[in-house]
């Protein structure tokens, strides 16, 4: 029984490996040095507290251990006109996603509960602000999150993610596959690219193999 599950999981390893890597559909990878603006409430957000600024960078530059280095580029911290992306082709935001006012967040089905997404498909949203990243307002976060708040730097690595044209994984596979670990179950790393956060948790800040697989196949 032990060398069948061995084998079994030997020939799930390399069914894993021969996929090709886990991006969104219509995703396009990002060139090298892109610009970035920030909304008002993130602007200011950031103004106040420089921490969040630094959290952002953070997760931006955990990408640089993969082969993506270097192509998500810079934000600029420049005061934009609005946090519901409309005309800005590349912009970091924080608003409401349960008020139903910003055609980005209703095209991408995003509610109350939804902490953060990517617009990354133009044919989805063609008023949208493509490759555009925002976060929902509508929760609590933190820069050191207790159990019931969202860690900043931890989503926004996440989506850095999705903004490299990746998709979710489960236990490395491409989604969809059964069962998802917890950040905090022992002894397991489920990778930042796991669909399912955990409030309090920090492990997505830091990529784990698969994530780093991933992103070295796409680029």
């Amino acid at each position: 029984m032990i060398k069948q599950l061995t084998l079994l999981s030997f020939l799930l390893l390399l069914a894993g490996i021969a996929q090709a890597a886990c991006t969104w559909p219509g995703a396009s990878q990002l060139g090298p040095n892109t610009p970035w603006a920030v909304g008002p409430n993130l602007y200011w957000a950031v103004y106040y507290n420089p921490d969040i600024g630094t959290a952002i960078y953070a997760a931006r530059d955990a990408w640089d251990a993969t082969d993506a280095a270097n192509k998500i580029g810079d934000w600029s911290g420049v005061e934009t006109d609005s946090d519901c992306p409309s005309g800005q082709p590349l912009q970091l935001g924080f608003y409401s996603f349960s008020t139903g006012g910003c055609p980005t967040s209703a095209a991408y089905q995003a509610g109350a509960t939804t902490p953060g997404f990517i617009d990354y498909d133009p044919a989805k949203c063609p008023t949208c602000g493509t490759r555009s990243l925002s976060f929902n307002s509508d929760l609590v976060w933190s820069l050191n999150p207790l159990p019931a708040q969202y860690d900043i730097q931890s989503i926004a690595t996440h989506e850095f993610g999705h903004l490299l044209g990746l998709n979710h994984m489960r236990d490395g596979f491409c989604s969809p596959f059964a069962g998802s670990p917890s950040c905090t179950t022992p002894n397991k790393n489920p990778g930042t690219m796991e669909p399912d956060y955990f409030q309090g948790d920090t492990c997505w800040r830091s990529l784990e193999a698969s994530d780093i697989g991933a992103a070295n196949e796409y680029y």
